[in-house]
């Protein structure tokens, strides 16, 4: 999106956050790193890119492995992923822990633990 909208979302991360420290998970493409450059020094809100966390968390379904993608409808047969808010609730609204890999948990802990650090 253009820097406008970007700094709309910011702004209304940071308004909802006030007092807790917000933090905004961006993926490791051109738009996250727009976002996290627009943010720039501001200490109100933390962008962390997941390019960061681990250089081959691209975006947010590379944490799922492929077989977990396909499984919850993340990711087409043919390697596209399905980009849907739905997909988003089902998957925390009706998957359970033992619905995914251990990898894919691993990789979920690795951003956790760097969010947490």
């Amino acid at each position: 999106k253009d820097k406008e909208q970007q700094r709309e979302v910011l702004r209304k991360i940071l308004e909802i956050g006030r007092k807790r420290n917000p933090i905004l998970l961006v993926d490791g493409d051109k738009a996250g790193e727009a976002i996290k450059k627009l943010n720039g020094e501001n200490k109100d809100l933390l962008v962390i890119s997941l390019s960061e966390i681990d250089p081959e968390f691209k975006e947010i379904e590379a944490l799922f492995v492929e077989s977990d993608r396909i499984k919850l409808g993340i990711q087409k047969e043919n390697g596209k992923y399905v980009k849907s808010s739905i997909l988003s609730s089902n998957i925390k609204n009706y998957s359970k822990d033992k619905d995914f890999s251990d990898e894919t948990k691993s990789n979920f802990k690795k951003v956790l633990d760097y969010i947490i650090e």
